[in-house]
């Protein structure tokens, strides 16, 4: 592993390493803790919208729009349940 200074966020983009040296103050606990409050919050839309999409008297009785709507809700969620999963592994610091 390559060495980083002191305060550096790392990130692996294509199997390469990157460090990012951060200058200023930053509550690094605070940030985490925020960004997994929201990654909680996230996943339990998630799974609100898998246990409609798992319910067959939802997919016989609803709309195909409320359903795709549905679906594309739930697509959006887990990308945005990646992201911040990969932020929060950006927050390897040395």
């Amino acid at each position: 592993m390559d060495d980083f200074p002191k305060g550096t966020i790392q990130s692996v983009v294509e199997g390469n390493l990157f460090g990012l040296v951060i200058t200023e103050d930053i509550d690094f606990d605070s940030e985490k803790d925020r960004i997994s409050k929201d990654l909680i919050k996230i996943k339990e839309e998630m799974a609100k919208f898998e246990s409609k999409l798992s319910n067959e008297k939802f997919l016989e009785k609803a709309p195909e729009k409320v359903i795709q709507e549905t679906r594309n809700r739930l697509d959006e969620a887990k990308k945005k349940a990646d992201k911040l999963d990969q932020v929060l592994e950006g927050f390897n610091i040395t």
